[in-house]
């Protein structure tokens, strides 16, 4: 396992609750390494500094099933299909599936297969390299041509290029520009955008076109079960914290950490949370009970949690825990007749062979009672 890419993995949800549009738009965890202002800017006048997104229509949650964004995770889930980790950005379970179809079908190895391992150690090489893993929470609304029209134009300094006109490409154009400014950045997008691309071409726009009803089932039965179970209780709590709307995109590809791409600065119905859509038995419930784990990445001030001695990683374990942990206390607040199923499914989430009682969630997500304390005083307050 390359030790960077190890990193990266700790460091995700961190850089889902620093990415806030109109504050800072990488990770606030890589800030230290952005150039001094003269050369900030030269570089925009080279490139579009990133714009306001339009006001959005998304007053509610939407959960939509999105070819560009299960594309984008398909490919990196299949770049990174090994890496280890409770609760892991991308499916190990999905990349062997998908390895098994393309076997079927006398399609594998793509030119993606082909070169998994070079992407995945360039990936993990490069500390900069973090939006990768959020690329199509940037373009919600983009088609995958679309997308990957707006990545190469980005990678190779096309700042008249067509493909970065439309709203649906602008403002994920703009972000992407300002997190790749280095030029072995931009060539490792150039390389990645081509890559997933063919992917498209060869064999996943005729996977995805296979699988679309079943997608838009999932998605449907999301959406039911959020406006049916949880929201109707959650509903106040998220207008005082501004969350009161925006996209879910389930992804099979995707592991138990999800991503989340917080707006509220610019319009509180506009955040976009991507999840992963459980590929066996497990219910679509399982995805809900993931987004709205998701949300807690936001609802809970993290400051108030985090003993400063702690390492870096150390802090990052913490804060995926008390967002598993945020998530059963919204739901003994707010809904309690789903608290049960919600424990069972973070307790599958790891693999663990017990029951769903309190005792064994707790142990398995173990908080120091005086941290927890914290955060349930957080959650009453709101």
């Amino acid at each position: 396992m390359n030790q960077a890419w190890r990193s990266i993995v700790n460091r995700v949800t961190v850089a889902a609750v620093a990415l806030t549009f109109g504050v800072s738009l990488v990770p606030q965890v890589v800030a230290s390494q952005e150039p001094p202002p003269e050369e900030r800017e030269r570089r925009r006048g080279e490139m579009p500094s990133p714009p306001t997104p339009e006001p959005s229509p998304n007053r509610t949650w939407q959960v939509r099933a999105s070819p560009q964004a299960n594309l984008w995770f398909h490919s990196l889930a299949v770049i990174a299909a090994d890496q280890p980790g409770p609760l892991g950005l991308y499916s190990a379970e999905y990349a062997r599936h998908v390895r098994e179809v393309k076997q079927e079908r006398g399609v594998y190895p793509t030119p993606l297969d082909s070169i998994a391992s070079d992407l995945r150690t360039a990936i993990g090489d490069g500390r900069t390299l973090e939006s990768l893993h959020f690329v199509p929470l940037y373009f919600p609304d983009a088609t995958p041509e679309r997308m990957f029209g707006a990545l190469l134009a980005v990678a190779k300094r096309r700042t008249n290029d067509s493909a970065l006109a439309g709203q649906d490409v602008r403002f994920g154009a703009a972000v992407m520009a300002q997190a790749f400014e280095d030029g072995k950045a931009r060539r490792l997008l150039e390389r990645l955008a081509g890559v997933v691309e063919r992917e498209w071409t060869l064999f996943y726009r005729q996977y995805w076109e296979d699988s679309r009803t079943h997608e838009d089932s999932i998605a449907t039965a999301m959406q039911e079960i959020w406006e049916r179970d949880l929201a109707p209780g959650l509903q106040p709590l998220l207008e005082r914290r501004r969350l009161t709307g925006g996209i879910v995109m389930p992804s099979p590809a995707l592991g138990p950490e999800g991503r989340i791409v917080d707006v509220r600065e610019l319009d509180p119905g506009d955040q976009v949370v991507a999840v992963q859509e459980p590929l066996l038995a497990t219910g679509p419930d399982a995805a809900v009970f993931a987004f709205l784990k998701e949300l807690c990445f936001l609802l809970v001030d993290d400051r108030k949690l985090n003993p400063d001695s702690l390492t870096v990683d150390e802090r990052e374990d913490l804060r995926r825990t008390a967002a598993v942990r945020c998530g059963a206390l919204l739901l003994e607040f707010y809904a309690p007749a789903h608290v049960g199923r919600y424990r069972r499914a973070f307790l599958d989430a790891v693999g663990a062979e017990e029951s769903t009682t309190v005792a064994a969630f707790e142990r398995v997500y173990f908080l120091d009672p005086a941290l927890y304390r914290r955060l349930r005083d957080q959650i009453r307050s709101r």
